[in-house]
């Protein structure tokens, strides 16, 4: 599955917002290798465009579920 792409341009994020993002995604890699788990290459593409910013945390969430059938 490829990360859908926004029809509309995405503004720029805060460096605040970028390093929150950030934060969010190493809790939840070190989480998941904890438990012995690691991130699909299709839900890591996803993570990382959410990172960049290039879609929102709702896309996000639509396009994990997407992924997962759910």
């Amino acid at each position: 599955m490829a990360v859908a792409a926004r029809r509309t341009p995405v503004p720029p994020i805060a460096a605040e917002e970028l390093e929150r993002r950030r934060r969010a995604y190493e809790r939840a890699t070190h989480s998941l290798r904890i438990e012995g788990l690691t991130m699909s290459p299709e839900a890591e593409a996803i993570a990382q465009a959410w990172l960049r910013g290039d879609i929102s945390g709702e896309e996000r969430m639509a396009q994990v579920k997407a992924l997962h059938g759910t």
